[in-house]
């Protein structure tokens, strides 16, 4: 009786290590599948986590399974992995599924499902730029801006030039630069966040002529002014990606900046001719000092209480782009001023930029 007692407690102790074993093991495949996909070897982990999977574990690993599944084809059709032949992290190849599996192949998964023809399907290559959404990357931005006054007060130079002279003034677009470096930080899927510091010029430009004829006498007049406004600009965006093909995808992009405004200037050139005159009707004109020709004049802008320009500038910018192979980003963007660009006055930045970003690191 009590040889027949030892026995079942050595028969229930062995079943006992069995099951720990055989749990711990299980743990091992989980474990093993998450440090080969934190080293981007998805192949390998597909393995792990359908031998977890074959354990019966608790955890539904399916769509780790799934993800594995599409990145390791990514990984063949790029040349890395080979789907085929998968090995593990000792470079042995993936053991046959032991006899100790009596699940049919019709039982199982449809993602372990395998058929006579699964190693000559070609695997299409993903446009879902997992890399570059995954993780954090930064860029080198360059472009041109092309910017105006906005708000109520923004056309008061030009009605009183018209007003005052008779001279119909125009408010064309100013061009600028902007250079800089943007990160991006993924946040979830398809979206991410983008930020940065950009070097930018804003201001605006102002144009106008006036022509009066006389008695034969005609004298002409034309006036340019411009105001370079330097920022440096923080901007605070969401990026949202939808894939368009194998190379491109598309991004929209809306978020507030932060503006610190460093320095300015502003030119301005008048030009005046006269025809009709005789030649000593010139030269008297000079003898009574009228200025005849261009003449062009500039004065550094101070941001503060000296020139009344403040420092700080708030916007909201929208945009669209292009971005090629996750590399080359192409975007196009509005940027429309929220705040004043002189206390009392309702003048504000806005503007057109046109970008070229080189994104670095995967």
């Amino acid at each position: 009786m009590k040889t027949l007692s030892n026995f079942f407690i050595v028969s229930a102790l062995t079943c006992i290590s069995a099951t720990v074993a055989y749990s711990q093991d299980c743990n091992s495949y989980l474990r093993q599948a998450a440090e080969l996909v934190s080293q981007k070897k998805y192949c390998d982990a597909k393995v792990y986590y359908q031998k977890y999977k074959d354990c019966d574990a608790d955890a539904d690993v399916s769509t780790e399974i799934a993800m594995c599944d599409r990145y390791c084809k990514i990984q063949v059709m790029d040349g890395g992995e080979d789907e085929t032949v998968v090995t593990t992290e000792m470079g042995k190849p993936t053991p046959e599924r032991t006899s100790s599996d009596n699940r049919t192949d019709r039982d199982k998964p449809a993602q372990t499902r395998t058929s006579s023809s699964s190693s000559t399907v070609k695997p299409v290559k993903s446009t879902q730029g997992f890399n570059g959404f995954n993780n954090i990357t930064f860029g080198a931005r360059a472009g041109m801006n092309f910017t105006k006054f906005g708000g109520s007060d923004a056309n008061v130079f030009l009605d009183e030039m018209d007003d005052e002279f008779g001279m119909k003034m125009k408010n064309p677009f100013k061009p600028g630069i902007q250079l800089g470096v943007v990160v991006n930080i993924p946040i979830k899927n398809e979206i991410m966040f983008q930020s940065g510091i950009i070097f930018t010029q804003q201001g605006a430009k102002w144009k106008g002529s006036i022509s009066e004829s006389e008695m034969g006498i005609t004298i002409k007049g034309e006036i340019v002014a411009k105001m370079n406004l330097n920022y440096l600009q923080i901007p605070l965006n969401i990026l949202y990606r939808h894939d368009l093909n194998n190379d491109f995808l598309l991004l929209l992009q809306a978020g507030p900046y932060l503006g610190y405004g460093i320095n300015g200037k502003i030119k301005g050139k008048t030009t005046v001719s006269v025809s009709g005159l005789s030649k000593e009707e010139m030269e008297l004109l000079k003898l009574l000092g009228v200025k005849l020709g261009s003449e062009s004049e500039e004065e550094e802008l101070k941001f503060g209480e000296e020139d009344g320009l403040k420092r700080l500038d708030l916007g909201v910018g929208l945009g669209a782009g292009l971005l090629f192979k996750e590399k080359i980003h192409v975007g196009l963007g509005y940027n429309i001023g929220l705040a004043k660009i002189v206390s009392d006055v309702d003048m504000k930045n806005n503007g057109i930029a046109l970008t070229l970003t080189y994104m670095f690191g995967k």
